[in-house]
């Protein structure tokens, strides 16, 4: 196993992060991690939400042609056939489209402002920032789900200079957290090789080979703490462990100028 124990990723109490610290810590170690971006109470509420969501996405997909929809799920139907060929996909990794649920996607977009996560993203940005159908997801994985090794930016293209937040509503000493690379990459490393599964992602056996020179970490997140990151960071689901049993929530948002949409993204969302 390649993990050793350094202060990686850096980290901010989340009421003292800015969007300087943001743009500062990017360029140099491809992600920052917010402590408390969220209370207990708040993270347990949404975990309850995306029990709820995915509860009306499996009674939907088992039988779409007499599902009913609530507030908690009712997927988004855009004219681009694409999307819903993802979902099915999505859901077998643990995931769930945070605008399929409505209710979820509504609080969502609250907190987002009441805690100044979007301020700052602004500020980065230089625009007011959007999200999109396909790049917002609530996140429940169990031991082995999860996705593999993959830089976003392989399908997103960096140009897009996208953020994005992931917030832990579970403790990762528990439950499956993130292996994440922990060097900043100055562009997107070669992919669908060395036993890689899909196109777009990044084999074991690479990683092999970069973590000769850095090991992979895997940062212990407490419910509430958010990870900002590019389309650089290169990172994982953490695999299946029998100290890390429990079930891990989170939800993941992308941040995108809605100047440098990406044009695969095709679904553009305000927050």
């Amino acid at each position: 196993m390649y993990l050793r124990t350094i202060p990686f990723p850096p980290s901010v109490a989340f009421d003292d992060l800015g969007a300087e610290l943001v743009a500062a810590a990017l360029p140099k170690h491809g992600c920052l991690l917010a402590r408390d971006l969220l209370d207990a109470a708040t993270s347990a509420e949404l975990i309850e939400g995306i029990d709820h969501a995915f509860d009306g996405f499996d009674s939907w997909s088992s039988a779409p042609e007499t599902a009913t929809f609530g507030p908690w799920f009712e997927p988004l139907q855009p004219e681009e056939l694409s999307v819903h060929m993802t979902r099915p996909a999505m859901r077998a990794a643990g995931g769930v489209f945070t605008a399929d649920s409505p209710c979820m996607f509504a609080r969502w977009a609250e907190l987002v402002h009441a805690t100044g996560l979007f301020e700052i993203v602004a500020e980065c940005f230089g625009e007011p920032p959007v999200t999109s159908l396909t790049k917002g997801t609530l996140r429940r994985v169990g031991a082995g789900d999860g996705v593999e090794w993959h830089q976003d930016g392989a399908f997103l293209g960096i140009e897009s200079g996208a953020i994005n937040v992931w917030v832990s509503l579970s403790d990762t000493e528990r439950s499956p957290g993130l292996d994440i690379v922990p060097r900043r990459f100055d562009d997107v490393v070669p992919t669908g090789t060395h036993g890689a599964r899909h196109d777009w992602s990044v084999g074991e056996g690479l990683i092999d080979v970069i973590a000769q020179d850095t090991p992979v970490q895997q940062p212990v997140f407490l419910p509430g703490d958010a990870l900002i990151f590019d389309g650089l960071l290169l990172h994982r689901t953490a695999p299946e462990a029998p100290a890390r049993p429990e079930t891990r929530y989170a939800i993941e948002t992308w941040f995108f100028r809605p100047s440098r949409f990406p044009e695969q993204q095709k679904i553009p969302l305000p927050l």
